[in-house]
């Protein structure tokens, strides 16, 4: 998957590379916890509904302790409640609380039929998907699948927003990171990166790189700007 974004920059690949197995081995020891989520009601996003919350935050302290993280239970719901993460330990947080959160309640969502741009399960807009051709009559319909950072994805149209609902196509830009598509709304900013579907493509380390090559391009632009 590094080489979507780098291409043939082996600097770039080795690095991203370290990103992908440091989520990957994260995402394997939170697959191996036995976890009980308590959840009290039945709106969305379901994170409003969790009774246990601090049981939570405190299995994520030992997964981050792992890592040689040392962060209190406070630090960690702080972290999940804002919307932008301002450092790459503030993101390994989020990461690590919201995939136990989708953990716990994965069983309870595996069916439901979701159209929102919001992910009924942690209340984030996803920022990754992965692009997959439908049948649609004689024809082939494009769609995507949204990426929520927490786990749980969803079938979404492929021109419309999923933070502000923008389905006019002028109103999106485009940029191109190798093989990496990023599409960005024009009238609120928000951007999704797009991987076309693959066999080594796995949904659940998109976001890593869209942070990864949007981090690398804003470097770009301010040493272009300086």
């Amino acid at each position: 998957m590094a080489r979507i974004p780098c291409g043939s920059n082996t600097e770039c690949q080795g690095e991203l590379k370290e990103y992908l197995e440091l989520y990957e081995h994260l995402h394997k020891s939170i697959e191996s916890l036995n976890i009980n989520v308590e959840a009290e009601c039945d709106k969305y996003p379901l994170i409003e509904c969790v009774r246990n919350i601090q049981d939570l935050a405190r299995k994520a302290t030992e997964i981050l302790a792992g890592l040689g993280v040392d962060m209190k239970e406070t630090e960690i719901l702080e972290n999940i409640r804002k919307t932008r993460e301002e450092s790459e330990i503030g993101s390994l947080a989020s990461y690590v609380f919201r995939r136990i959160v989708f953990r716990g309640l994965r069983d309870r969502v595996k069916n439901l039929s979701w159209s929102s741009g919001k992910c009924p399960v942690c209340g984030l807009t996803p920022i990754a998907a992965i692009a997959r051709r439908t049948p649609h009559g004689f024809f082939s319909q494009l769609r995507l699948e949204l990426h929520c950072l927490c786990g749980f994805s969803w079938s979404y149209e492929a021109f419309k927003c999923p933070l502000c609902g923008n389905t006019s196509r002028d109103k999106f830009e485009v940029i191109m990171i190798n093989s990496l598509k990023i599409q960005r709304c024009v009238l609120c900013n928000h951007a999704v990166a797009i991987v076309d579907e693959g066999p080594l493509v796995s949904g659940d380390l998109v976001h890593v790189i869209m942070s990864y090559s949007m981090m690398k391009l804003a470097s770009t632009e301010k040493h272009g700007s300086s």
